[in-house]
């Protein structure tokens, strides 16, 4: 599943290097212009201004990784004031595993001022065939971050050790319940990757986003989660969650004392990628 995964990932961002090129080949006018060949300027995209109000659209529920991550970006561009005299509004449209969120933006072809943050249920969902669109409709933008994946459990849960873990779901089938997103995202995928390395079926708890999943482990509504490490940092520090194993080929430099599935002798690993698209149709200028 990674290597699929890895395969249209790459893709998109070779859709992602086209459109860039052809940017860069407008911004190259400017010397050829200057030797009289006029017809390159005259082919150049005109600049582009963005209207008042641009929607970044989240498909998921607020308080999970993509919805944080956006709010980080549009924080950060408000900051510096990147686009001057406009308003990015983040909207969350969750459900249905992204296809929600995915669905509006479909439905908004030729709008140059929508994007959509996107994960990794938005390349997995379509191919599992439980969308009723396909990737490939939305236009590729930029590929901005990797994310690594954590295995955590709440402060109360009884399990100090990924040990301990792993022995209670080897115990019997849905001895352990595992929270995540859905069964095609990054987590859901993780769980799979988990269960046939270790030889166990854990019972998995879909909700609308991974925030969602954090709290019923907080809870104690389910006994554990895959999730971003980003995503739970402040529930690290004040001691309501704890990490027993991360999904990284080596120890993370934050985490020292937290052991990898790679080297506990399991072959579990898997990064999220975070992507941002534009609707179908979206202009050369605006791309």
């Amino acid at each position: 599943m990674k290597k699929r995964l890895s395969v249209l990932l790459s893709i998109v961002i070779c859709l992602g290097l086209v459109a860039g090129c052809g940017t860069a080949s407008s911004s190259s006018a400017a010397p050829a212009q200057a030797s009289g060949a006029s017809e390159v300027a005259e082919s150049a995209p005109a600049a582009f201004t963005p209207g008042k109000t641009v929607e970044v659209i989240v498909p998921n529920s607020a308080g999970g990784g993509t919805d944080i991550f956006a709010r980080k970006v549009i924080e950060i561009i408000n900051q510096y004031d990147m686009v001057p005299g406009t308003t990015f509004e983040v909207i969350n449209k969750g459900g249905a595993s992204g296809t929600i969120g995915g669905a509006y933006v479909l439905s908004q072809k030729g709008n140059d001022d929508i994007l959509i943050f996107c994960s990794t249920a938005f390349w997995t969902t379509p191919i599992s065939g439980t969308a009723t669109y396909s990737y490939t409709e939305f236009t590729p933008l930029v590929e901005m971050s990797t994310d690594v994946l954590v295995l955590a459990v709440g402060k109360n849960s009884g399990y100090s050790t990924i040990e301990e873990f792993i022995e209670a779901a080897k115990s019997g089938e849905g001895a352990v319940s595992i929270a995540g997103s859905s069964v095609t995202s990054e987590g859901g995928l993780l769980n799979v990757a988990f269960q046939d390395e270790i030889g166990c079926i854990t019972k998995w708890v879909p909700y609308e986003s991974g925030g969602d999943a954090v709290t019923a482990v907080m809870g104690g509504h389910v006994d554990a989660t895959w999730t971003n490490y980003g995503e739970i940092q402040q529930q690290i520090e004040t001691g309501d969650l704890v990490i027993l194993a991360a999904a990284t080929p080596e120890r993370l430099e934050g985490l020292p004392d937290v052991p990898t599935m790679q080297e506990l002798g399991y072959n579990v690993e898997i990064e999220q990628h975070r992507h941002i698209a534009g609707a179908p149709e979206m202009s050369e200028e605006a791309i």
